[in-house]
């Protein structure tokens, strides 16, 4: 059990990156932030998935490797299964329908990606940082209105990613705590 437990607690990071960062590039569709809309499965990522994710992965960064983590590797395989069944609707493109709504509630995620990011880096937690550029990444366009503008800042945006995801490798590579 204590094994379990210090394997789970040294790749929590990495697997919170990871699914999230899966999750919101493959289901968050810029395309449809210009247009004032999201689909049906966007939302529930961000609304119910995002929110758990980030609850287990505090619950298990919270714990030392002598306390149990059942609770929290049921509901990760909770998450595992329904973001999986997400990926497959995905494929299949069943999106749950297009859903309208105000420039507001993208910009509402662009500040909840802005917040990610200015606390993964007071807490110095990289995968914060990483899922907070991606939030500002997909919803940039809702900020800026000039196209151009917005896609320089994309750019930059994804660069900042590219830097993030080396220096997070190779701090895991060192065997450091992250």
């Amino acid at each position: 059990m204590i094994q379990r437990n210090l394997f789970a607690l040294q790749m929590n990071p990495v697997i919170f990156f990871i699914i999230n960062f899966i999750l919101i590039s493959y289901l968050y569709d810029k395309q449809y932030v210009q247009f004032q809309a999201i689909t049906g499965m966007s939302l529930f990522y961000c609304l119910v998935i995002f929110p758990m994710t980030i609850v287990v992965y505090l619950r298990v960064s919270q714990k030392n490797y002598l306390r149990s983590n059942k609770i929290e590797m049921i509901m990760g395989t909770i998450i595992a299964i329904i973001s999986l069944l997400l990926i497959i609707l995905q494929a299949f493109n069943i999106t749950w329908g297009v859903i309208p709504i105000t420039n507001f509630g993208h910009q509402f995620f662009f500040f909840i990606g802005i917040i990610l990011v200015i606390a993964g880096i007071f807490y110095k937690r990289l995968e914060f940082s990483g899922i907070g550029l991606l939030f500002c990444q997909k919803t940039v366009d809702a900020m800026i209105h000039n196209p151009q503008s917005a896609q320089i800042f994309s750019l930059i945006i994804w660069i900042l990613l590219v830097v993030l995801v080396i220096y997070f490798t190779i701090r895991l590579s060192s065997r450091t705590r992250l």
